[in-house]
Parts: C-alpha cells; structure tokens; sequence
C-alpha cells in the first residue's frame, strides 16, 4: 500500500500540481480543500494519513492551517502524525508562527517538486526509525535510526533504505519465511513480485560484497528467510 499523503489546500491549481507530484512519485494523494474537510479524513483511523501538507489560508471562518496543525497536535490520537506547513509568506514572522503551532517542517511556495520529494523522504525515515528498534539476530545488529548493518566485525553504512527495510524484515520475521506480498505490504509498496525479486536480488549481491556471504534463503512456495551463517573464529597470525 502506497504512503498516503493528506493535502489541505484551497487553490485549485496548487492542489492539482502536488497531486501530480505525489503520484509521480509513488505516493497516494487525499485532497481537502478546507480544514473542515481534512478532518473527516483525520478523524477516521482508517481513511487516517502518514503526513499531512497544510496550507496555512484556508477558507474555514474559525480554523485556519495553524489552528489545524495545533488542533492535529493536542489530539492523542493524531499528535504523532508528521505535518508540513506550506505558505506563500516566506517571511521569518510566518516561519516562527508556523513552528510554534508544532508543524514538523515549514515550505515556501512556490516549492520546486525534489524539495518537497526529499522532504517526505525523509520524514517516513524519521518515521520507520521511530517505530523500530535495533535488531540482533545471530550477531547480526540491525540500526535503523542509524540506518547500519554490523556482522562479524564489519559494519555497512551505506545500504540504502530499500534494501534496509527489505532486510529489516527478514530479520524481523527469523527464522520463519517472510512472503513476496507481505514485503510489499509491510513496505507500503504498490508493485509485482518481480520487483521484489530484484531487491531481494540486490540485497544479497550487497551482503556478498560486504560481508563475503549470503543471508538470504529462498523457500520455494514460501518466500524468503534469513540464514545468518556461525563466523568462522579468528584464527591467531
């Protein structure tokens, strides 16, 4: 399932544009054009988005992005939910306003498509790292606030976060089998198994490179399994 993505936002044109973008990217775009509106999508857990893109003029008479994004905030059940803060006024007084209101990110229109694609990138890392924690399996050590792999003395820095997640999970569900369709699912990805089949793929040759062997173990009609191997013990010079 693709990132869902809320966008309260009351200019047509605007609206339309960051929804191209979204989908482009692989995101799942809701729209709202009025705070009213957002928060039927908000108040239903399961129409509930991963982030919120909020502008700060809406045509609400007693709400407008700020009070939102405060409300959004007090709410125990919504306080966690990332919110960016998007604004014509790019003046340090609305940027101050913005970030006392508890918005996760401020972003000048107009915003150019990489600037706000590397923006949520990175709050759904900041967002996976906050629900995991470190793994340890068979000395294999999985960081996911640093995004590191260590085993037998090596660590790798530099995985990328697909083929970290993909990892994430095999270790998660070790030393049971993990299914192509739950990758997809857990990743939030809309794709084929071929496609998993390559970062699964891309992953082991990684490993290989890195650590000189394979974790990863097909089990036909099964999926995948992790299968660290014992390191061989040091022998002395």
């Amino acid at each position: 399932m693709a990132t869902k993505i809320l966008v309260v936002e009351d200019d047509p044109e605007f609206l339309h544009l960051i929804q191209v973008i979204l989908e482009q990217a692989g995101y799942l775009p809701a729209l709202a054009t009025s705070a009213t509106t957002a928060l039927r999508w908000l108040e239903d857990p399961a129409s509930r988005p991963d982030i919120v893109l909020l502008d700060i003029g809406l045509p609400d008479k007693n709400m407008d992005g700020l009070d939102l994004c405060r409300a959004l905030k007090r709410n125990p059940a919504t306080h966690r939910l990332p919110i960016v803060i998007l604004t014509a006024h790019a003046e340090n007084a609305m940027r101050v306003k913005a970030a006392l209101s508890s918005a996760d990110l401020v972003l000048s229109k107009p915003i150019k498509a990489d600037e706000l694609l590397n923006a949520l990138d990175a709050m759904m890392k900041v967002q996976r790292a906050e629900r995991r924690g470190v793994l340890h399996r068979a000395g294999l050590e999985l960081d996911p606030a640093k995004s590191t792999v260590f085993w037998n003395g090596n660590t790798v820095r530099d995985l990328g976060p697909r083929l970290f997640d993909v990892l994430y999970l095999l270790v998660e569900h070790s030393p049971h089998p993990i299914t192509c369709r739950r990758i997809m699912s857990s990743l939030r990805l809309e794709t084929r198994d071929s496609e998993v089949y390559v970062l699964v793929s891309r992953l082991r040759a990684r490993m290989r490179r890195e650590f000189g062997v394979d974790f990863v173990q097909t089990v036909p009609n099964k999926g995948y399994r992790l299968e660290v191997p014992v390191p061989e013990p040091t022998r002395p010079p």
